[in-house]
């Protein structure tokens, strides 16, 4: 049986991660158009940016359920 009261050390919702990581990556192409990297450099920046936002995401949403 899942205890309620237990902390909620687990993960955020998944469209939480959904709609950041596709924002962010919407912003990343506002700041870099397709073309102006090579595309080896936009899969890694891209890359980058969705592991940036994951933790973040993870980071404040088990800090939130520490309360």
């Amino acid at each position: 049986m899942i205890d309620e009261t237990a902390p909620r050390d687990r993960w955020a919702p998944w469209w939480m991660y959904v709609l950041l990581i596709v924002g962010a990556n919407q912003l990343r192409q506002l700041i870099l158009p397709f073309g102006t990297v090579p595309e080896w450099a936009d899969v890694v920046i891209a890359a980058l940016v969705a592991a940036i936002c994951f933790a973040l995401i993870t980071l404040v949403y088990r800090a939130g359920a520490d309360r």
